[in-house]
């Protein structure tokens, strides 16, 4: 004798719509960009009415807010786990990015002013600690506390380096993927941030 289902409370409803808008907002963004992502887009997408994105969100803007500290913890989840001496770092990096035009389009939007340019700018701070952090483990400086000042500072120059470069490649690979997927340049790119990071 199969047992009833349990209804879901009123909250667990309210989390599953959240999420639900949330992805389907993703999607949206990264295939019409922030002009095409209409609310009715987002909800259609969604399965839900307009009704349930204004029980989270007084408007789009709020919306994507959320959607970048999302998108931007679960990244920065990942990196943590990130070791620059695994092989085919570029694949990794890739990984963790996520949709690479979803994060073009927050980033155009960032830059040309934005709400969210805040969060971005502070979500690249984050990325480059931790990157630095990772950079000063590899050099063997990790365990000195607090690190020396001017030992932190190259880190994260380093860091900021390794961001630009990857972020160019990420834009080039979108163009031209199957060049780098190819194994000359992955390991072209392993050993150029081994040696990079060793300087």
């Amino acid at each position: 004798m199969s047992m009833p289902k349990q209804r879901r409370s009123q909250q667990e409803r309210k989390a599953e719509s959240y999420q639900r808008l949330l992805e389907a907002a993703q999607m949206v963004l990264s295939e019409k960009g922030y002009a095409g992502a209409t609310i009715d887009e987002i909800v259609r997408k969604a399965g839900y009415s307009q009704g349930a994105f204004y029980n989270h969100w007084s408007s789009k803007d709020q919306m994507i807010v959320d959607l970048v500290k999302q998108v931007a913890g679960r990244q920065l989840e990942h990196l943590q786990s990130q070791s620059l001496e695994s092989q085919h770092l570029f694949e990794g990096l890739k990984a963790i990015s996520g949709d690479p035009k979803l994060f073009f389009e927050l980033w155009l939007m960032a830059v040309r002013g934005h709400s969210i340019s805040t969060y971005m700018k502070e979500h690249y701070q984050s990325w480059r600690q931790i990157l630095a952090d990772l950079i000063r483990t590899k050099a063997g400086d990790a365990n000195r506390q607090p690190p020396a000042p001017e030992a932190e500072e190259k880190a994260k120059a380093k860091a900021t380096l390794l961001m630009a470069l990857f972020d160019g490649l990420l834009i080039q690979h979108q163009l031209d993927p199957a060049y780098f997927s190819s194994r000359l340049f992955q390991d072209a790119f392993d050993e150029l941030v081994k040696k990079w990071v060793e300087a």
